[in-house]
């Protein structure tokens, strides 16, 4: 892994060790700088928003992040689920993306089918987007589906009542879009095969 510039205090560094009790003007400096170029900086952002949890809950660490940092709560999300995933760099991450370890943090993949998929996209090369198309054929075998074929992305165009529709739609089965639409496409292909 890269190593990045030290921009931060003694104090802040002392802070981000936890070597004192929780400071929240410490914490909120910290995440000011973090915001500034967060696009370098998702692991650090990770580990701060962790401390932020621990030393004033999640809603409110949530609330004041989004504030200094002026980074979507979704992506902070990202950034923590990550991170939570993730937390030794030494023993769980691997030589890739921080993209590729936020493809496989997700709830519903074990620790050791993350670090299967992590070392399969080491040694493959995987790309970001093989790896996650594979991780959504481990999440259709999970699903008891069986022998799946592996999917296939594919970009469509259509009218705006259609795509509110598709996104209103897969939300309330708790879907993403594009995944909802392609299971749609797919029942529609199978109506028409004989």
């Amino acid at each position: 892994m890269a190593t990045q510039p030290a921009i931060f205090s003694d104090d802040e560094m002392e802070l981000a060790r936890g070597g004192k009790p929780f400071d929240r003007d410490s914490w909120l400096r910290v995440g000011s700088k973090l915001g500034r170029d967060h696009g370098e900086r998702q692991w650090e952002i990770g580990k701060w928003l962790d401390e932020g949890f621990n030393g004033l809950g999640k809603k409110e660490a949530e609330a004041e992040a989004m504030r200094v940092t002026k980074i979507t709560r979704t992506t902070l999300w990202d950034y923590a689920r990550t991170f939570e995933c993730f937390p030794d760099e030494d023993s769980r991450r691997r030589e890739l993306s921080w993209s590729h370890h936020k493809e496989v943090s997700i709830r519903a993949l074990s620790p050791d089918k993350r670090a299967e998929l992590l070392d399969s996209a080491v040694a493959g090369p995987w790309s970001l987007q093989r790896l996650r198309t594979e991780v959504k054929n481990e999440l259709k075998k999970d699903k008891g589906k069986g022998d799946t074929q592996p999917l296939r992305s594919l970009t469509v165009r259509v009218n705006e009542e259609t795509y509110r529709y598709l996104q209103q739609r897969a939300r309330s089965l708790a879907k993403n879009r594009a995944e909802f639409a392609g299971e749609l496409l797919d029942q529609y292909v199978n109506t028409l095969t004989p």
